[in-house]
């Protein structure tokens, strides 16, 4: 892969995880949310209905 790919690839990376925070922000403002931390799936987000 070139360098040029290789740049575009990150940032294009970055991006994606600058919107996704952003959505949890979102999130998290409008409802409630609890966070459970399981070191076999990752983080997973339950909304509180």
């Amino acid at each position: 892969m070139s360098d040029l790919s290789t740049a575009v690839l990150a940032k294009s990376l970055q991006v994606a995880q600058t919107q996704a925070a952003g959505n949890q922000n979102l999130i998290s403002n409008v409802a409630p949310m609890q966070v459970i931390q399981d070191p076999a799936l990752g983080n997973k987000v339950n909304l509180l209905a």
